[in-house]
């Protein structure tokens, strides 16, 4: 009977609407989850694909749609979710050039900063050095984080710190990084830059004008590195660069390595001028008379080697063979012809008479008296190696550069 007026009452109060149906849902483990995916990704380069796009647009949206004023952004910044945060760091810059909104986004992110933030900041920059929105919210990470942050070694953190607080950060970060003592190599892995990226080839870049000038510097790196970085810098910058390399050193402190660059990129200028446009005469001649030191150095004896070489910036052009190894030297309006091997004269000749007859006899398997014409009209004179033969020599030599070729001792 009981039981019959319990579910008696039951109904009727259904039917007379009397019953408390009033329902409380508590998201208890919707909100484990998503704090499950905050702690699981917090930590990694990159969120969830369908997290990002759940959530990111909406979320750029309510910021597109707030106000510029800076009160009203704060107070929308402490609604978001550390989760939301993150996708705002690791997102950036969204795929949209809004200068607008990223000031907005930018000003929510330094006033909720954490350091998933700055770690999310120091990747973007690896890949857009130049963003002031990245430079500005590393600029604040090294000012608030502690001493673990990104791993950094004491003395490299301290440098961080100095560099965020100037107004040119890539210029300070390429001197700081040029004048460590133990390479760039070494100290890009120090100062945890990562290579191949953007910031690591626009700090090579800016190294490479200011300390190509520096002979320490270039003898500190790696030379496998310095060649490449060389070989891809952009044509124009590297005539730049090699203008100034060229300017700065004498011709006997060149560096095989970067010579070698050089002729590669624009060839031989004792051959052709065709790719050396923008390159000045001087810094041209220069390279020619390094090109001709080499050649002489090749078969001459030390001893001539060295008198000749006080003249070779002197030279237009040096003409070579190694079978016999003979060497013709032009000074402009006259030719000197030595025989490398021992107890030969050396022959001055007119150069419009030699190119026109004997230069022809200047090649591979030829025989030295076939470069030997003291009865030509076009001979100037014949001086041999025998004592004092230095001294004598410059005695001439100041003469016939003058074009004084009757001159005789």
């Amino acid at each position: 009977m009981r039981k019959c007026l319990k579910k008696f009452k039951s109904w009727w109060l259904i039917m007379n609407h009397k019953f408390d149906f009033s329902f409380h849902f508590k998201p208890t483990k919707l909100k484990e989850i998503s704090k499950k995916l905050e702690n699981q990704y917090k930590g990694v380069k990159s969120l969830p694909d369908y997290i990002i796009r759940r959530d990111l647009p909406l979320i750029l949206k309510e910021i597109e749609e707030l106000p510029y004023d800076e009160q009203e952004i704060i107070k929308y910044s402490k609604t978001l979710k550390r989760l939301h945060l993150n996708l705002l760091a690791s997102e950036y810059p969204y795929g949209i050039e809004d200068e607008l909104l990223h000031s907005k986004i930018r000003l929510i992110l330094e006033r909720r900063y954490n350091s998933i933030i700055g770690k999310r900041f120091w990747y973007h920059f690896q890949i857009r050095p130049k963003d002031p929105f990245i430079i500005a919210l590393l600029s604040k990470a090294f000012k608030e984080e502690n001493e673990q942050f990104l791993s950094l070694s004491s003395s490299v953190r301290k440098m961080y710190n100095e560099i965020f607080q100037s107004d040119e950060v890539i210029e300070s970060m390429s001197i700081k990084l040029g004048q460590e003592a133990a390479g760039v190599d070494q100290a890009i892995k120090l100062w945890k830059i990562q290579e191949g990226k953007e910031l690591h080839h626009l700090l090579w870049n800016h190294m490479i004008f200011q300390f190509i000038d520096n002979d320490q510097f270039i003898r500190t790196q790696n030379q496998e590195t310095l060649k490449e970085v060389l070989y891809y810098y952009p044509l124009k910058d590297f005539k730049q660069v090699m203008e100034l390399y060229l300017h700065s050193f004498n011709v006997d402190d060149f560096h095989e390595f970067i010579m070698q660059i050089l002729l590669h990129r624009l060839g031989n200028p004792a051959e052709s001028l065709s790719k050396w446009d923008g390159v000045s005469n001087n810094a041209i001649n220069k390279v020619k008379q390094w090109l001709f030191q080499r050649k002489l150095e090749e078969f001459l004896d030390s001893e001539r080697f060295q008198y000749w070489k006080k003249y070779i910036h002197l030279t237009n052009n040096v003409k070579t063979i190694n079978d016999p190894p003979i060497s013709a030297m032009y000074f402009g309006e006259f030719v000197v012809v030595e025989f490398a091997n021992k107890g030969n004269a050396a022959y001055f000749y007119e150069t419009v008479g030699f190119d026109r007859t004997l230069s022809k006899n200047l090649k591979t398997g030829t025989k030295v008296e076939y470069l030997k014409n003291q009865y030509a009209p076009y001979f100037i004179n014949k001086l041999n190696h025998s004592g004092g033969w230095d001294w004598r020599f410059d005695q001439y030599m100041n003469q016939y550069l003058k074009g004084s070729y009757d001159f005789i001792h």
